[in-house]
């Protein structure tokens, strides 16, 4: 929210993944019970390019044939070969915090059960 962000439920807040802020800090969550979970994820991408080209002379240059990719390289009426190619890998990990920024969290039903519901919340937007 922009300036300000008020949230009652009369039971249960389920924040997975899920980022809960106010740009001003005036943020208020009042819920009966509240959790949350954080959501990870795994990329992973593998490639690979492989180009081989080549040109032969025959009769000195009269003749010589040559692959259209590999004119310009080298003198003509010359034998030549080439090899170009790449590899290439990725694997990537993210994880997206379960967040509620700056302001005051009411667990109702923290009360009655003695438990704190906000620890290990991440509060860092």
């Amino acid at each position: 929210a922009r300036d300000r962000l008020d949230i009652r439920t009369e039971e249960h807040t389920q924040l997975d993944g899920a980022v809960l802020a106010s740009n001003t800090g005036n943020l208020k969550l009042d819920t009966g019970t509240l959790g949350f979970s954080d959501i990870a994820g795994h990329d992973k991408e593998h490639s690979y390019y492989l180009n081989v080209g080549g040109s032969y002379g025959k009769n000195g240059a009269k003749d010589t044939q040559q692959d259209k990719s590999q004119e310009g390289k080298g003198e003509k009426g010359k034998t030549g070969w080439s090899v170009e190619g790449y590899e290439y890998e990725k694997d990537r990990q993210q994880i997206v915090r379960a967040t509620v920024g700056e302001g005051e969290i009411v667990v109702r039903g923290d009360v009655q059960t003695g438990q704190d519901s906000t620890e290990g919340l991440n509060r860092d937007v």
